[in-house]
């Protein structure tokens, strides 16, 4: 039986996780020097933009007139982009070759993948759509992962 709570989690940490994802793009491409890198990664913020959206929307319909399950971030999703940011700066102000680049962002990848497929296993009754969009989330990470590869 689907849980609306499990639903409403699992949005919720789609919705951390991608945000996460586009503004760690968003700082990445401040430092991007080739002109193919910084086309990948624009690429991928636009999807990432996209999906964040239908997870916005998702979790409006799911919470419906409740106001708590409206909110778009909790404080460790906050922190967890300013950590982000604190490192891709740090690591990249004294090595911001596109190989560098490439590797904080393979990085973030792999571990939004790593967490975002262990919230779809911890909340296993969330609805059909939820973990479709857990799925496609998943789906992207892994593929920009795998397209990072050849600036190593």
């Amino acid at each position: 039986m689907e849980q609306p709570s499990d639903t409403l989690a699992l949005l919720k940490e789609c919705s951390s996780g991608i945000e996460t994802g586009v503004s760690s793009i968003k700082d990445a491409l401040e430092y991007a020097h080739s002109q193919e890198l910084r086309d990948l990664l624009n690429a991928y913020k636009v999807e990432h933009e996209h999906l964040r959206d239908e997870v916005q929307a998702c979790i409006k319909e799911c919470a419906g007139d409740d106001p708590e399950a409206l909110e778009k971030h909790t404080f460790s999703a906050a922190m967890g982009r300013v950590m982000s940011k604190m490192k891709i700066n740090a690591e990249l102000a004294f090595n911001d070759k596109d190989t560098k680049v490439a590797s904080l962002m393979s990085e973030g990848c792999e571990m939004g993948s790593r967490t975002l497929t262990g919230y779809v296993n911890q909340y296993k009754n969330a609805d059909k759509k939820a973990k479709n969009l857990a799925g496609n989330i998943i789906r992207i990470e892994d593929e920009l992962c795998d397209k990072l590869r050849k600036f190593l």
